[in-house]
């Protein structure tokens, strides 16, 4: 391949929006990239072997821009592996791509085909938001006493104005700022929860005005002891859906995992609940979500992802299985059930239930997610939770451009995905 004397103008077609945050260190010394610098007037380091991949694989191995991606996201060590020893040669390359579309699968739904990941990480992060601010109006109350939610209403326990959010969201963002500041530290996880607590930072209107026994005792426990890892309460009456109505960052971060390292991708989900909810129902649950959601985000097939024999699934439990009430949600209790037996429940286990139940079958993210807080009861985060799945499975764009438009402090939001997505 020779690109001398290519033109700025097609140089700059073929490599924009190619950047990829896992590849920032890994500069790839190649006469071809200089030569494309050269013609975007931009310094050679700045380059690396995103650039070269994508260039070689896109212009020769005759690939997509999104196969491209999906093969960077999900075999970053491959990749490098073979830079490193000489083997990245455009054919080597494509027969990588056809295996990961026959891993993926031929069945599945076209959208994922299309979707590019980083559209779906972003829609894990908004859908919570969305799914927390539409439950928001009718937390507390009983299924069948309000008018079905339709879009955000105002009101609710906490007289919220419409597109605001709570919690859910306000811990997901403390989450995420933690993880972009300084890397993984749950003490300092724990710190930025505090924070909100008690200063209301990450908060929709400066208050901490929701927040749950669990949580709020675990945090009174940091606050006197310092040391997150104990300060989560293993108690099994301690199993609340606090760590699974954050959890999106998680994921959003370390999907890249689901394929070559599964069983630290569960680790992590585990040690992001720890903090406040320590119980083997709610580390169980935290484990099988952030599987789930990484395999949404790469793009896999939904009714792949959410059976029990679901390869990654099957592996992350060979270590240790999970806890008996989770096992049974991952069997498919939610296929089987209907309301009244689903609900929006505070436990962790009928939390994860619903979210499932609402988002199985749905045919788009608002109908899921209408479904969920429609359950009432603890509404805003089953509609998190459902709102994590469904934006991990349709993306920002399969999100309304109403709810999107009109979600509060966007700002906030935005910040939080910088922080994941620019690690």
């Amino acid at each position: 391949m020779q690109f001398d004397g290519i033109g700025p103008k097609y140089a700059r077609n073929i490599m924009m929006d190619v950047y990829h945050p896992e590849f920032r260190e890994c500069i790839a010394i190649d006469a071809r990239i200089e030569s494309i610098s050269k013609a975007l007037g931009l310094e050679f380091a700045n380059y690396n072997v995103h650039e070269k991949f994508y260039l070689e694989v896109a212009t020769v191995a005759g690939l997509e821009g999104w196969e491209v991606d999906r093969i960077l996201f999900n075999y970053r060590d491959e990749v490098l592996r073979r830079f490193s020893v000489g083997q990245a040669s455009p054919p080597a390359l494509s027969q990588l791509a056809k295996s990961d579309r026959s891993i993926i699968g031929h069945n599945e739904d076209k959208r994922h085909d299309v979707m590019k990941i980083s559209d779906r990480q972003r829609g894990t992060l908004i859908g919570l938001a969305v799914g927390d601010a539409l439950g928001a109006a009718v937390e507390f109350m009983a299924p069948g006493s309000f008018e079905p939610v339709t879009d955000y209403r105002a009101g609710g326990p906490h007289g919220l104005e419409p597109g605001e959010w709570t919690d859910d969201t306000s811990m997901a963002l403390a989450l995420a700022d933690s993880m972009g500041e300084v890397g993984w530290d749950l003490d300092d996880q724990a710190r930025r929860y505090c924070d909100w607590w008690q200063e209301g930072k990450y908060s929709v209107n400066g208050h901490c005005f929701d927040i749950g026994i669990t949580v709020q005792s675990a945090l009174s426990r940091f606050s006197q002891n310092g040391d997150a890892h104990a300060s989560g309460d293993t108690a099994e009456r301690s199993s609340g859906n606090g760590s699974i109505m954050r959890l999106a960052p998680v994921p959003i971060r370390y999907a890249n995992l689901l394929h070559k390292e599964v069983d630290e991708l569960a680790r992590l989900a585990i040690e992001s609940s720890i903090p406040t909810h320590a119980s083997p129902q709610c580390l169980s649950a935290c484990r099988y979500f952030a599987v789930v959601l990484s395999g949404l985000i790469n793009g896999h097939d939904r009714d792949a992802v959410l059976a029990s024999d679901w390869p990654p699934i099957v592996e992350i439990q060979g270590p240790e299985p999970f806890h008996p009430a989770i096992a049974e949600v991952v069997s498919g209790s939610f296929r089987q059930k209907q309301p009244p037996e689903i609900q929006g429940s505070g436990y962790v286990v009928r939390s994860l239930e619903a979210a499932l139940w609402a988002f199985h079958d749905a045919g788009d993210f608002e109908e899921a997610v209408l479904r969920a807080v429609n359950l009432g009861d603890d509404a805003d985060t089953t509609g998190a939770v459902c709102g994590e799945l469904a934006g991990a499975c349709w993306g920002e764009s399969g999100i309304k451009e109403k709810w999107r438009n009109e979600l509060a402090r966007m700002d906030m939001i935005e910040k939080a995905l910088q922080s994941v997505l620019n690690q």
